[in-house]
């Protein structure tokens, strides 16, 4: 699993060099077009070299005529560059995208951070798929309807769900129940992304994944800030490796007052009945969406 910020961390530093050298490359071909002004610049460095070696000898004498040299230098420099029409910033490290600065977060309206669409969609898109939505790239934010949808509510439990890691808001253990073909796991899969645009780490996954150790085993879905288990039911805990691998990582959330939500078509009471006893001791004490 790879975090958002992990990836952000590592497309700034890949970004950095993409700037250096276009930096390099600028100040290059504008040499290359005005060698008087590339003398002019060697000069000026030269000029506070020798400074810096006046001001550490404190020789005096020579301070004021290199301050002289130095100041008629850069207004020479000045005249040139606006004559010939040049980028008087050609030679400093230019932005790649203006509205996040390069930061890999923007502000939104709200005042909330977000991560910015318009240079990390690719980021997005890499975490989305190693946070367990590969296969829910058509699950968006745009295209998720907030009315009600073969009449069940949806707005309400996104608002709720949404306060889990905006607002740690409620018990770190949370259950939505909702019937069959109400929408329950696009609204699941949309919130996790929601929390990982604001910057969160999180973990979408089904009941049925956590057959496989690997994924109990993963410290970075266990302590991530927002995790969903989805299709849970009370009978797939009959299968006793997932039931152990399931408590193993609410027993690790727990400890860490990590917002976990469990998603089913069955209510609270039919779950806490039927599940594991480990793990209905644990939603015993869930809240509800």
């Amino acid at each position: 699993m790879k975090t958002i910020r992990s990836l952000i961390a590592d497309r700034i530093i890949s970004d950095k060099v993409v700037k250096d050298i276009r930096r390099e490359n600028m100040i290059s071909y504008i040499y290359r077009s005005h060698p008087s002004l590339e003398k002019m610049d060697e000069e000026l460095v030269d000029i506070r070299k020798q400074k810096l070696m006046a001001a550490m000898e404190q020789d005096t004498d020579s301070a004021a005529p290199l301050a002289k040299r130095e100041e008629e230098l850069i207004s020479q420099r000045d005249r040139y560059i606006s004559e010939k029409g040049i980028d008087p910033l050609f030679d400093e490290v230019k932005e790649l995208c203006p509205k996040c600065h390069d930061t890999g977060f923007v502000t939104t309206k709200s005042g909330n951070k977000a991560v910015c669409g318009n240079c990390m969609k690719e980021e997005l898109s890499e975490c989305y798929a190693s946070s367990g939505m590969a296969d829910y790239s058509s699950y968006t934010l745009k295209s998720f309807d907030f009315g009600y949808f073969k009449g069940a509510d949806r707005k309400t439990p996104f608002n709720r769900i949404k306060k889990m890691f905006e607002e740690k808001e409620g018990l770190p253990l949370m259950v939505y129940s909702a019937p069959s073909q109400t929408g329950k796991t696009y609204l699941s899969v949309v919130l996790t992304k929601y929390a990982i645009i604001e910057g969160n780490s999180a973990y979408f996954s089904k009941a049925e994944w956590f057959e496989d150790q690997e994924l109990s085993d993963d410290e970075a879905v266990a302590e991530c800030d927002f995790l969903v288990i989805d299709d849970y039911s009370a009978s797939i805990t009959n299968n006793r490796k997932i039931a152990s691998n399931i408590n193993k990582v609410l027993e690790t959330r727990s400890a860490g007052s990590k917002p976990t939500l469990i998603v089913s078509t069955e209510p609270l009471e039919t779950l806490v009945a039927g599940s594991d006893s480990r793990i209905a001791g644990k939603l015993s004490k869930a809240g509800r969406i």
